[in-house]
């Protein structure tokens, strides 16, 4: 294992993954933001940002983390599309929304950040999880949940991204969320 996907092995999924996926190594690059991201943040927030106490929530982490998010979610899902493993219209449709949102999030900021809602958190769950199983060699029924999974996140994507505009039409403020 290269030095590259060192921080990967460091977590219970990408031990387990790693020493599994066998032939499919070349998957590694999408698997470091499916699988790895949830444990990345970590050590980078002890590393640069020390002063902050643990949980605190800054007006800059409201709209830098769901920025990540959508970062490594898309770098992911553009490469599945990329290996033939998802169809580019799913990359569109999720894109579409996190643009859409991210946009809506920089319009209305001089009314306050909008943070992550909760169906928003849920959204980005269900897809890193629909990501991973896509990512493995699944096939038959596994290959199958993958795609319920894969229909469950893009219901919640296009719903959030709707409940994010009404919002924001709706209060002048931060969206009330």
């Amino acid at each position: 294992m290269t030095d590259r996907y060192q921080s990967l092995a460091h977590n219970p999924i990408g031990k387990f993954v790693v020493k599994n996926l066998g032939p499919q190594m070349s998957r590694l690059p999408g698997l470091t933001g499916a699988c790895g991201a949830p444990f990345m943040p970590m050590p980078y927030k002890e590393r640069f940002f020390e002063d902050f106490s643990p949980g605190e929530v800054t007006e800059f982490g409201k709209l830098a983390d769901p920025i990540a998010d959508k970062a490594l979610m898309g770098a992911a899902l553009i490469g599945l599309s990329i290996l033939g493993d998802l169809p580019w219209w799913v990359t569109a449709v999720i894109l579409v929304r996190e643009i859409g949102v991210t946009v809506l999030r920089f319009a209305v900021l001089r009314h306050g950040v909008i943070p992550a809602s909760r169906g928003g958190k849920l959204k980005t769950l269900v897809q890193a999880v629909a990501i991973g199983l896509f990512i493995l060699p699944l096939s038959g029924p596994w290959h199958t949940g993958a795609w319920v999974v894969m229909w469950i996140a893009i219901a919640l994507t296009v719903i959030t991204g709707i409940d994010y505009v009404i919002s924001a039409i709706r209060k002048p403020g931060p969206a009330g969320h």
